[in-house]
């Protein structure tokens, strides 16, 4: 894999698939852009550095078959890619897992060092019993007061904080923000006949729409595996308005494994916790690995892994949707439809699984190892499909023990 980060000018913004209800005045924004979403802007930029778009920003005709080969189409995706990733001054900042809490900062906390952080966070605690849900026995939250969530107050955390927390269970402090929220105000205009915009603004049609800004040195790491494909040094359109960013190749290196005794340590306890660091598109619904039994308890298998859902929390779904950008003629337009890629139902990044090995199978540690850091595919011959997923970079997620707090 090449590691490469591009670099914005402006303030970024990309839609979300939410559509205004009456009466609403404020847009979606999802920030970092999905996967499905920014494979489109790296593409882009393979293509203009191989010369294969010219300076019109339309494709080379006579190049469109090599070009194909090189970067793919709506459905071949040749290459393996891995992001993007928020990076501000040397350091990553990845989706807040969804089991850390926030608890009020009090007298209670009192090994903790006091901060302007009203909050302190630490893994969720849960239940010694289970409670029936229409999914099987699960065991639920130990509130013991009033809970808050730490993803509805910070949206990243940094690689070394998480690395932290996936070893140990420590309250955990969280660094400053690398992006910025901005209030843009849109105004929407005048619609005339055959879907033509006037110049003209509609009487009272103002929204708001959240940018974000990234920090001076922040960027947008990702990765690319087949070397024929560079953007290095390439400039590109990013975000639904088409702001401009810069494509530099970097020596930085995500490095999500950990050490052996870690994994020792999982296996000696038989329970770790899943946690996805891009959206996860399952074969199994909400579920990562195939369902097995669920009259009592949720059992799941993957490689003669058998593992018991102990709690989730996913936060809901997201759905992923896009239009093909390919140039249509009238006559493609009747072949290929509209252009509209099928919407997809899509577990949210940093929703968080915790399992029992219930069954370890030979080589369970070997097992662990591989699904850390890695992306979930599940066996091979299901998963033709989805493998364009896979490759754009859905699915990433790492492990971490679960702990008694």
């Amino acid at each position: 894999m090449t590691n490469y980060i591009a670099y914005p000018f402006d303030v970024l913004y990309f839609r979300g698939n939410k559509s205004f209800d009456i009466g609403e005045w404020y847009s979606e924004g999802i920030f970092p852009p999905y996967p499905s979403t920014f494979q489109g802007f790296v593409r882009t930029c393979i293509a203009k550095k191989a010369g294969f778009i010219g300076t019109d920003g339309k494709i080379i005709e006579q190049k469109r078959n090599v070009m194909q080969s090189l970067v793919g189409d709506d459905t071949i995706f040749p290459f393996d890619l891995h992001g993007p990733f928020i990076v501000k001054s040397g350091q990553f900042f990845l989706p807040v897992p969804k089991d850390v809490l926030a608890i009020k900062n009090n007298s209670s906390c009192e090994n903790h060092k006091q901060t302007i952080d009203p909050f302190v966070y630490q893994q969720i605690e849960l239940s010694d019993k289970t409670i029936k849900t229409d999914l099987g026995w699960l065991h639920f939250p130990n509130a013991k007061r009033k809970l808050y969530y730490a993803d509805n107050i910070h949206n990243f955390i940094s690689l070394e904080t998480l690395d932290v927390y996936r070893k140990h269970s420590e309250y955990i402090e969280f660094s400053e923000s690398p992006i910025f929220t901005e209030e843009h105000i849109g105004i929407q205009l005048e619609e005339r006949k055959n879907g033509v915009f006037s110049k003209q603004t509609r009487e009272g049609h103002f929204y708001l729409t959240p940018y974000q800004r990234l920090a001076d040195d922040a960027g947008l790491f990702f990765s690319v595996s087949d070397d024929n494909c560079d953007p290095q040094d390439c400039y590109s359109r990013l975000g639904s308005e088409s702001r401009g960013a810069y494509v530099k190749k970097t020596d930085m290196d995500l490095q999500l494994k950990m050490d052996d005794d870690f994994y020792n340590e999982i296996v000696k306890h038989a329970c770790f916790k899943l946690i996805l660091l891009q959206p996860g598109i399952f074969r199994h619904g909400w579920l990562p690995f195939a369902v097995e039994q669920t009259n009592e308890r949720i059992i799941l298998s993957d490689s003669n892994v058998k593992l018991q859902l102990l709690y989730a929390r996913t936060g809901g779904r997201c759905r992923i949707g896009g239009v093909s950008m390919r140039k249509q003629t009238i006559d493609d337009r009747e072949k290929r439809g509209d252009g509209l890629k099928p919407m997809l139902n899509t577990v949210p990044a940093g929703s968080v699984y915790y399992l029992k090995i219930i069954e370890p199978g030979k080589d369970i540690e070997s097992w662990l190892k591989q699904l850390d850091g890695n992306k979930l595919t599940g066996p091979e011959s299901q998963n033709k499909s989805y493998e364009k997923y896979f490759k754009m970079g859905f699915n990433q997620a790492i492990i971490g023990k679960i702990h008694k707090n």
